[in-house]
């Protein structure tokens, strides 16, 4: 998935999240308040997981660039001696 799709994802979640929070607060049966609050929760939960592959994923490339960057640092070092 791209970073656009990741953001668009997660919005998308959210957005939904809380449209069924808001059917929740206007229902008056308690067991479908309840049923909406867990859908809600329920996309909360994804676009939470969307964001943290997305922060793993950002984390992983940045550890790949500082080790690429080291390793260049390194070769020029061992050229100039």
């Amino acid at each position: 998935m791209s970073v656009l799709n990741d953001f668009e994802s997660i919005r998308l979640y959210r957005k939904r999240a809380e449209h069924f929070e808001r059917l929740a607060d206007r229902c008056a049966v308690a067991e479908e308040q309840q049923r909406y609050r867990l859908v809600a929760n329920h996309y909360n939960a994804l676009a939470n997981t969307v964001q943290r592959t997305d922060k793993a994923r950002v984390n992983q490339r940045l550890e790949r660039l500082r080790a690429a960057r080291k390793e260049i640092s390194r070769q020029r070092t061992a050229k100039t001696q």
